[in-house]
């Protein structure tokens, strides 16, 4: 079996001459690897195959591992302790610990440990000597994202910190503070060749209009940025571009991380090519996506890092991290697509999509696309609003004398396009709207929501421009709310 380059130049080489093959081979043996290990070593992962009925040792294909169940956060990490999830059953390997909060308020403790910061450190060194070049170019990057006990700002810091080692990169962690990414860019930007921003896209593009404001003159420090927590329309993505005065769409990358395994993928110039192609071309987004009506989030992934499959129109994936994912469902509707199929489907609709820029940085690796989550989970500034913490505040009893329970909700781009909730609430039968209900309503759901999601409360804190809810109220009986979750669309109880 081939081995993976382990230093970032060669596996770029490798990554656009190489077969797909080989790459889709490495993460199969890496799945099934990671099983029987797995298997034999996870406490909690051994009462569940037990609890399936399943022996590890039958498991002997690909096909045979596409059989065994999915895991998720209901049926399996919250079914045993912290401890029986990891290696061994013990924390002892892990290096560090992360927290993400869950859809009931309660946090959930992610492990991490030195091998898999490895993994993403090696992935960030490959993504940035790729496409901003920091073996030669000297860069400062500045990390926009939330510190503290949350998982994107200091697991980003622990990655970078080991490549500004060998690397021409300089490393700067203010988290979620506009002013201080603002003092940091004024003062330390004309001092480097190239600046490079990540964070969450909504609270970056605030960064960007103040720093224009303010005077920052964004194409003359020659600014990147790189986005994770949520996904962009290419219309919001050109409205980043002239901002940073840039007409390069790589200059503005979006990952795909989670707070369960880091990063699991990545824009690349192909995808974003494709992307920003499917907008125009009904033909290709419905060969691409299945459909016509929305455009996900196009990514490509290293399968030999993060295998993934498409389940019933959800991804699931299989990761080797502190607590080991096995065919391990995050509820994200999306796809799978393989490289040779994509290949085939430009040759038959445009080759001039493989021409340069694209050619030059063209990586035969699958693809990944995403719309979002399942459960009607939405994202504000990268954080997770789950419809249980909704569901919270329209269950309450002040609430139920005008509300039945049942909601929509999504993210909006306003004025400037500045990102909002935006919630969508079914009236009982015998209640009108009135503007006195709406503020009763959005004071509830932002109480609830700082409340029970902690992620929620550091962010209203934090960013001056998040303002409360945008709650628009519906007559009972509207369409809209016919497609809710059952489970989330309670019968309306009597008072």
């Amino acid at each position: 079996m081939q081995t993976i380059p382990q230093d970032a130049p060669t596996l770029a080489r490798a990554l656009g001459h190489a077969p797909a093959s080989r790459w889709s081979t490495a993460g199969q043996n890496m799945a099934l690897t990671l099983f029987h290990r797995v298997a034999e070593r996870v406490p909690a992962y051994k009462r569940f195959l037990a609890s399936h009925r399943i022996r590890h040792k039958k498991i002997r294909t690909i096909a045979d591992f596409a059989k065994l169940p999915t895991v998720d956060k209901k049926n399996y990490l919250s079914k045993y302790p912290l401890h029986d999830l990891c290696w061994d059953g013990t924390l002892e390997a892990c290096s560090t610990v992360s927290v993400s909060t869950g859809s009931t308020g309660e946090p959930f403790f992610w492990p991490r440990a030195t091998a898999h910061i490895q993994e993403t450190t090696a992935l960030f060194e490959l993504l940035f000597q790729s496409y901003f070049q920091i073996q030669r170019v000297p860069t400062l990057f500045v990390i926009g994202y939330a510190m503290g006990m949350y998982v994107a700002g200091v697991y980003t810091t622990q990655c970078f910190s080991d490549i500004a080692t060998r690397s021409k990169l300089v490393l700067v962690s203010p988290g979620l503070n506009a002013e201080n990414i603002l003092r940091i860019v004024k003062e330390l930007g004309p001092r480097f060749q190239q600046l490079v921003i990540a964070g969450y896209p909504p609270f970056i593009k605030d960064v960007l209009e103040r720093g224009r404001n303010e005077g920052v003159n964004w194409k003359r420090l020659k600014t990147k940025l790189i986005f994770g927590g949520e996904g962009f329309s290419e219309s919001w993505r050109d409205y980043v571009l002239n901002l940073m005065g840039s007409k390069t769409p790589h200059d503005a990358i979006n990952l795909y991380g989670t707070a369960d395994a880091a990063v699991l993928g990545h824009e690349t110039s192909l995808s974003i090519t494709l992307r920003r192609a499917s907008v125009k071309d009904e033909w290709l987004r419905h060969r691409l996506f299945g459909q016509t009506e929305a455009i996900p989030s196009l990514l490509q992934y290293y399968p030999f890092w993060r295998y993934f499959e498409a389940v019933e129109g959800e991804l699931v994936f299989t990761a080797n991290t502190a607590i080991p994912l096995l065919r391990y469902n995050i509820h994200d509707r999306g796809g799978v697509i393989p490289f040779e199929d994509m290949r085939t489907l430009l040759f038959e609709r445009s080759r001039e999509l493989l021409s340069a820029p694209v050619s030059s940085l063209l990586w035969r690796l699958p693809f990944v696309y995403l719309f979002g989550r399942s459960d009607m989970t939405t994202t504000l500034y990268g954080l997770n609003i789950y419809p249980e913490n909704i569901l919270a505040a329209l269950e309450s009893k002040a609430a139920l004398r005008f509300v039945t329970g049942r909601f929509t909700m999504q993210h909006v781009e306003g004025r400037g396009k500045r990102q909002q909730l935006e919630v969508h609430v079914e009236l009982r039968p015998s209640t009108r709207p009135s503007r006195q209900l709406v503020l009763q309503i959005t004071k509830g759901i932002d109480h609830t929501l700082t409340k029970v999601n902690a992620e929620y409360s550091t962010l209203r804190q934090t960013v001056s421009s998040i303002g409360l809810p945008k709650i628009a109220l519906r007559l009972h009986g509207s369409p809209e709310f016919q497609k809710t979750l059952k489970s989330l669309a309670r019968p309306t109880r009597s008072l």
